[in-house]
C-alpha cells in the first residue's frame, strides 16, 4: 500500500514536471472586426450571456443541494461528481 502511494506520488511529480516545461506562453485574442461589430458583440456578452451564465451558476447551486442529499450515501466521491456537473 506504501508502495503504491509512493508511486503514484512519483508520477504525479513526473507529470507536473513535463506539463510545466512543455507550456508554450499564449497571447490574448485581439478583435479583427470593426467598431460596431466590436460593440455588438460586447452587447451581447453583457445582455445575454453573462446573464445566462449567472443564471446557470444559480439553478446548478440550487440543484446541488438536493443532489449533494441523495448522493451523499455514496461518499465523498460521488457528492463531488454531483458539484461538477451541476455547478462547474
Amino acid at each position: 500500500m506504501r508502495a503504491t502511494r509512493i508511486l503514484r506520488t512519483s508520477l504525479a511529480l513526473i507529470a507536473t514536471s513535463f506539463m510545466l516545461a512543455t507550456a508554450a506562453p499564449v497571447q490574448a485574442y485581439e478583435f479583427e472586426g470593426s467598431a460596431l461589430e466590436k460593440g455588438i458583440s460586447n452587447t451581447l456578452d453583457v445582455t445575454i450571456v453573462r446573464p445566462l451564465a449567472s443564471v446557470r451558476v444559480l439553478v446548478g447551486g440550487v440543484l446541488l443541494i438536493p443532489a449533494a442529499i441523495m448522493s451523499s450515501p455514496g461518499g465523498n466521491a460521488s457528492v463531488n461528481e454531483a458539484y461538477d456537473l451541476l455547478v462547474r
